[in-house]
């Protein structure tokens, strides 16, 4: 089977929506329409990029004709170039960006990621899938175990922001996105200079290092299977939950 060939920076995916228990679980393009959603429940505050799948599962409301869509219990995006964290674009590799649940869902996430698999692979749009799970957030990837993803082991330590210490007061984590949207620098030299937006007498910026993340990964057909291998994918066990 020969390797799908994405268009960039655009792409082609079928919408598809249909009614699971007591919700409406929704694959399509649209990130504009959950931006909010990400930003405010996903612990790095920010939104799903562009050229991105996203799955959405609703609640609904309404009645009949005037049936309507809520707000989102669970989302999860893909990012469908890569170009970005620890990788460059390979054709027909997709990233998952963020997998956000609401406070007290009654969703299992699971559920959503397998319905939005089949539809993934149905349409021939990605060949292979890949997860990064932060273990500094205390996250094991449990949600890839239960949907029987490959585990391919622990990266290396990597700086993934700063630290802000002030004097007499825990030091206070910034993601390395966070800072350079905010400061156009993540360099911590830089950002305790005196004419830094940042520098003052009490505060003081060092790196922040993680504890290196765990990366799951899902061939979706035999292009897929030579691809991980290609990319040195190996099959290890999967790290304790």
């Amino acid at each position: 089977m020969s390797e799908l060939k994405l268009e960039k920076p655009t792409f082609t995916f079928e919408r598809q929506i249909e009614e699971v228990g007591p919700y409406k679980f929704v694959a399509h393009t649209n990130v504009q329409s959950v931006r909010a959603f990400v930003e405010n429940f996903h612990w790095t505050h920010k939104g799903p990029e562009f050229h991105t799948v996203i799955l959405t599962a609703y609640t609904v409301g309404g009645l009949g004709f005037f049936e309507q869509l809520n707000e989102p219990v669970c989302v999860i995006s893909f990012r469908t170039t890569l170009g970005g964290y620890r990788g460059r674009d390979v054709d027909g590799v997709w990233d998952i960006g963020k997998l956000v649940t609401a406070p007290h869902p009654a969703i299992n996430p699971e559920d959503l990621l397998a319905w939005g698999l089949f539809h993934i692979k149905n349409q021939n749009a990605a060949i292979l899938l890949k997860a990064w799970v932060d273990s500094t957030h205390g996250q094991t990837g449990k949600i890839y175990q239960l949907c029987g993803w490959k585990y391919n082991g622990q990266a290396r330590k990597v700086k993934d922001g700063v630290l802000l210490g002030e004097d007499g007061k825990p030091p206070v984590f910034k993601p390395a996105h966070t800072t350079t949207g905010t400061y156009d620098t993540r360099v911590p030299d830089k950002l305790n200079m005196p004419d830094s937006d940042i520098a003052t007498d009490k505060v003081h910026v060092s790196y922040h290092w993680d504890e290196g993340k765990y990366l799951y990964y899902l061939p979706l057909n035999e292009a897929g299977e030579k691809k991980a291998v290609e990319l040195g994918y190996v099959h290890k066990p999967y790290p304790e939950v």
